[in-house]
């Protein structure tokens, strides 16, 4: 059933398009024509009342669109101001520059451009004697009169449900009886409008269609416009204007096509009166609907006219405000006691609780000093073993230098230093090793390379000490496997055997770390001090696994007993070549 009317009438008939909402659309329900030639302006409202009553459509919300016969338009350039101010703006320069707008004229307008300099409007005056007459039209049929717009601006606006890109022009045309609405859109905002007046002979009404439609282009041409990004839409079926398109293409060299303003909205298989046969007529009806549904965005309104927003009285914020005010310090007051409960029946419930604590958080801060202090211990328990054997590999070719003096030292702190000296045959051999030495867990200083003419095969001396960080020997202990149990040995031993970790044999990493250089052999026996906890430490530079430690827990369990009194201090190991 229908909710809404859209109407249009000239001298000739009354168009009627009945439509129903759906959602943020609309639904065409009924489309006629009520043929009123000849007829006075006293008659128009009484045969439109008998067409609805008819079909059963009256006191429906109504929509009018009207020519631009009846309102004065203008094209106004206005400085670059804000949007709030144009109905103003607007509504003072059509009072002093259109000939019948006066002070009881209804005034609006359409924005066409905006740039940093000025803004482009279309502006269009209705004198109050149309909007009377037009309201006696509609007083018959008891209809509810929502807007009145310009007829040109409805076309424009169904040209929106078109896809087409937002940049080139395109010429709307909307063929009527006896004028023709000619509409120039730039993207998808009206640029130039116009209503002109044919001929009822059919070449001259061409002649005067394409004539006028290049004068309109003329009137909108700018530079850089391309009349490849033009096109020219007859509003219409296409099986009618064929002529028209092809007078249009030819002479224009624009390329014209029809669209069935029907095809863009949504209309049933069958209306209760059949298609009409001039569907482009009804063309700025669909589009009146389609603005309607858009609360009037695109459209110029007489009955609804831009307007500058209006001021908003303060007198209703000030005493919701007041309101508002006492009820939130009622509110405060109330929170804020029972909140005050909350928190002394919480205080005195939590304060029995700690009472309760603080025996045990004495015990615990007892226990946090002690492994603060084991944890100190053990950063200095350094596998010196593993160290010796990162050392021997990592040293270069024995016939390119050899270590005369090896010292090693625990920093009671955490972490150990090795302090070296040696001769090389070339210092690119002691940079390289220096390389080789260094990375994550090991940081490589030295004194430099000097030249020792006394030794004539290994020319040059050098000093060099490595220290180990306590926080690399930290994060080597705590990524340590743990021992889950250490009460059956035996057992522990088969597990260590199964493994298929690749060994070495202890004997290796405390093997000879001196190389042999220069035909001459020197050998370097280390000694050091090795916590009993050395089984568990992991050794990533010698590759020796906690297999690897175990079965040489017996052999370390000697040098323990004999250096268990070294552990506490700072430990050091000379060797002397």
């Amino acid at each position: 059933m229908a909710k809404q009317l859209a109407i249009e009438w000239d001298d000739n008939e009354i168009r009627v398009v009945a439509a129903r909402p759906r959602g943020n659309r609309f639904v065409v329900t009924d489309v006629f024509t009520v043929d009123i030639s000849g007829a006075k302006s006293d008659a128009i409202g009484k045969q439109l009342a008998d067409a609805l009553a008819e079909r059963g459509l009256q006191k429906l919300p109504t929509l009018v669109a009207i020519g631009r016969g009846r309102a004065e338009l203008r094209q106004l350039s206005l400085p670059a101001i804000p949007d709030e101010e144009l109905p103003d703006v607007v509504r003072f320069q059509a009072v002093r520059q259109f000939a019948a707008a006066g002070e009881r004229a209804a005034i609006d307008y359409l924005p066409i451009a905006r740039s940093e300099t000025a803004v482009e409007v279309a502006a269009a005056a209705l004198a109050p004697e149309h909007i009377d007459e037009i309201r006696r039209v509609c007083a018959p049929s008891e209809l509810q009169l929502q807007r009145i717009v310009l007829r040109p601006t409805a076309a424009a606006a169904l040209f929106q449900l078109l896809k087409q890109p937002d940049s080139g022009e395109t010429i709307l045309i909307d063929t009527l009886a006896d004028e023709v609405d000619l509409i120039v859109m730039r993207g998808k905002t009206p640029a130039f409008l116009r209503s002109v007046r044919v001929p009822t002979d059919e070449q001259a009404r061409l002649r005067t269609i394409v004539n006028e439609t290049r004068r309109s282009l003329m009137a909108v041409r700018r530079d850089g416009s391309n009349s490849s990004q033009r096109q020219i839409i007859v509003w219409g079926n296409p099986a009618f204007h064929t002529e028209l398109r092809q007078q249009l293409t030819e002479q224009l060299g624009i390329e014209a096509k029809s669209v069935d303003p029907f095809s863009l909205v949504e209309t049933p298989a069958e209306l209760p009166n059949g298609m009409p046969q001039h569907v482009g007529r009804f063309a700025p009806l669909l589009g009146l609907l389609e603005g309607d549904v858009l609360k009037g965005q695109g459209l110029i309104d007489f009955l609804n006219p831009r307007r500058p927003p209006e001021p908003k009285s303060n007198r209703d914020r000030y005493a919701l405000y007041g309101g508002l005010a006492a009820a939130l310090v009622l509110l405060i007051g109330w929170l804020a006691w029972s909140q005050l409960s909350r928190l002394d029946a919480k205080y005195q419930q939590t304060l029995v609780a700690s009472n309760d604590l603080n025996d045990a958080v004495a015990a615990a801060q007892i226990s946090k000093a002690n492994l603060a202090r084991i944890d100190q211990f053990l950063d200095g328990d350094v596998f010196m073993l593993g160290e010796l054997a990162y050392l021997s590999e990592n040293l270069g070719p024995a016939e390119q230098m050899r270590i005369e003096q090896l010292t090693v030292a625990a920093d009671p702190r955490g972490g150990a230093t090795m302090a070296i000296k040696g001769v090389a045959r070339e210092p690119a051999a002691v940079i390289a090793m220096e390389s080789q030495l260094r990375d994550a867990d090991h940081a490589v200083t030295g004194d430099g390379v000097k030249s020792d003419p006394r030794n004539e095969t290994f020319k040059f001396q050098f000093n060099d000490t490595i220290r180990i960080p306590a926080a690399s020997v930290r994060e080597q202990r705590l990524a340590a496997p743990v021992a889950t149990d250490t009460s059956e040995p035996k057992a522990a031993a088969a597990d260590v055997k199964a493994s298929p970790a690749k060994t070495e044999e202890p004997s290796a990493a405390e093997a000879d770390t001196t190389p042999e250089g220069s035909g001459e052999e020197e050998s370097t026996t280390t000694e050091a001090a090795t916590p009993a906890n050395d089984s568990e430490q992991a050794d990533p530079a010698a590759g020796e696994s906690n297999a690897d430690e175990s079965e040489t827990e017996e052999t370390k369990a000697d040098a323990s007993d004999s250096d268990a009194s070294e552990s506490d201090e700072s430990k050091s190991d000379e060797v002397s070549a």
